[in-house]
């Protein structure tokens, strides 16, 4: 409970931060430290005094907290693009306004841009000696960089990344701020447990912010897709890339999540739809090596139907004995096995009585409903469940994700962003169509040296194989479908005799209305 003494001790204390940071930082970092102060303060206090209902609260303090992250920029935006993605611990009306810090992050201008990249070059010239052609204009803007296109020397188009200029000279400082945040929160709400969010934000950033690194992941992405030429990799110009430049190939395309362009280059939502699932099914359980930022920014079809992914920054690498676990959790989700789902959640470090709510999270269906009809669209009486979601619920949450083992943090992230693609493509349970065969296929794959089969004689062994791959087929069919049965109804209702007849129903409706008047 937060009592008059908990509330003086934490602006006391807060008071006492802002001192030392004027002691030993900049007047710059100071300001940046105050407002992001000011805005947890005036959101705690929103949530203490208020009468208003929760979920206007919600509302309220997430719009208040996503302007104070554009206000500052940088690190404080990635904050809020993880705040965006967190739909497994959040409701909507958190999760929706911190979107405007994927696509509204502010740019610096370009001779700012061009004397920042004199200086990690160490060549005044660096623009006029290696490009015939450098856009002053940004084609995209992030949370950490800028990324314009340019021509080289030899005729090739490129994208150049730029990371902002003072970066990082006070990244450390936004992340102790976002720390003495999380902790302040921790401090005003005790049952809340941010401690996993604080390790995963220091150990993300720092790789984020390092453009060598992320060169050298999308040169091991390319290897891991070879041989697959439906998904491309742009390659990098090494020689211009640095910590804090990166230089690549400009691959043109269009959104994924852009319906109108696909129409028009005739490319259909559903094969945009199986090509992102089986991307991102076959990173997480045959590569082992994924993508962890699939927001539509990062997601580009070209004219070939090729899927580009871009900014390769952030990934996880999954060690085996986690992706054997991870898949058997989601094919007893699929199976609608709630036995297996507490087993799989217990070994996954997760208590027993919360392996329900770790249904929820990996569905976003109420855990009264998630083990058994994920793939059906929610009744108006789960969103409104789902929508107040009070302090108690997102408590629960986070004590399920102080559990879990770090590889599956991301991989939260990276299932809600496939998830909100696939709404937006139209396509809701595509993706776990997809996965779910992703999923028996590496559980087969471990099969024979798994301690439970091992025990079996061989015969057995085979025969509980065929019995599980058929109960997944069994379940697949049914949301398989689901799908397809779902997907002709929509085209039948939008067709043009089914408008006449709605017009028709309408007009009789009407004209009995008139007749009994």
């Amino acid at each position: 409970m937060w009592t008059s003494r908990r509330a003086a001790l934490l602006f006391g204390g807060t008071s006492i931060a802002l001192g030392g940071l004027a002691y030993v930082q900049d007047q710059f970092n100071v300001v940046r430290l105050s407002k992001a102060a000011y805005a947890v303060g005036r959101i705690s206090l929103d949530y203490k005094f208020s009468d208003d209902d929760i979920a206007e609260i919600h509302l309220r303090s997430s719009m208040r907290l996503a302007q104070t992250f554009l206000d500052l920029g940088s690190v404080f935006i990635k904050a809020g693009q993880h705040i965006s993605a967190m739909n497994q611990v959040l409701p909507r009306e958190w999760t929706d306004p911190c979107k405007v810090c994927q696509d509204k992050a502010p740019f610096r201008p370009f001779d700012e841009i061009k004397e920042f990249l004199g200086k990690e070059f160490r060549d005044p010239q660096f623009l006029d000696n290696n490009f015939s052609e450098f856009e002053p204009v940004p084609i995209a803007a992030a949370s950490l960089a800028q990324v314009h296109r340019a021509v080289l020397k030899d005729g090739r188009e490129v994208a150049v990344k730029v990371q902002y200029p003072r970066l990082q000279e006070y990244l450390e400082t936004d992340c102790r701020t976002i720390d003495l945040m999380c902790r302040a929160v921790e401090f005003l709400f005790p049952k809340f447990k941010l401690g996993w969010l604080i390790r995963e934000f220091e150990a993300n950033i720092p790789a984020e912010s390092n453009f060598v690194l992320e060169g050298h992941n999308a040169d091991r992405t390319r290897q891991v897709f070879k041989d697959n030429h439906d998904v491309v990799v742009p390659t990098i110009e090494w020689p211009l890339t640095c910590k804090t430049v990166l230089t690549m190939e400009y691959v043109r395309g269009t959104k994924v999540t852009d319906l109108g362009e696909l129409s028009r280059i005739g490319i259909s939502p559903f094969r945009v739809s199986r090509l992102i699932s089986e991307t991102f099914s076959y990173q997480i359980f045959n590569a082992g090596w994924v993508h962890c930022d699939p927001h539509p920014g990062n997601l580009m079809i070209n004219e070939k139907g090729q899927l580009v992914l871009l900014d390769h920054g952030l990934y996880r690498q999954l060690d085996d004995d986690f992706r054997l676990e991870y898949a058997n959790l989601w094919l007893n989700l699929l199976l609608k096995d709630k036995s297996g789902v507490r087993d799989s959640a217990v070994r996954l470090g997760v208590k027993e009585s919360l392996y329900p709510l770790l249904a929820t999270m990996m569905t976003s269906r109420h855990w009264e409903q998630a083990p058994v009809a994920f793939h059906q669209k929610a009744s108006a009486s789960e969103r409104d469940a789902l929508k107040n979601i009070g302090s108690a619920e997102i408590a629960q949450m986070t004590n399920v994700l102080s559990s879990v083992p770090s590889q599956m943090l991301l991989l939260f992230k990276c299932n809600d962003l496939m998830r909100s693609v696939q709404m937006d493509l139209g396509l809701p349970t595509d993706y776990f169509l997809v996965l779910g065969s992703a999923a028996n296929r590496a559980v087969q794959s471990y099969a024979p040296s798994s301690p439970q089969t091992m025990a079996l004689r061989p015969h057995i062994q085979q025969l509980v194989s065929w019995r599980n791959r058929l109960r997944l087929r069994l379940s697949l069919m049914g949301i398989w479908v689901y799908v397809r049965v779902w997907q002709k109804l929509v085209q039948a209702l939008e067709s043009p005799f089914y408008s006449w007849l709605r017009s028709f129903q309408t007009w009789s409706l009407s004209l009995d209305r008139a007749n009994s008047t």
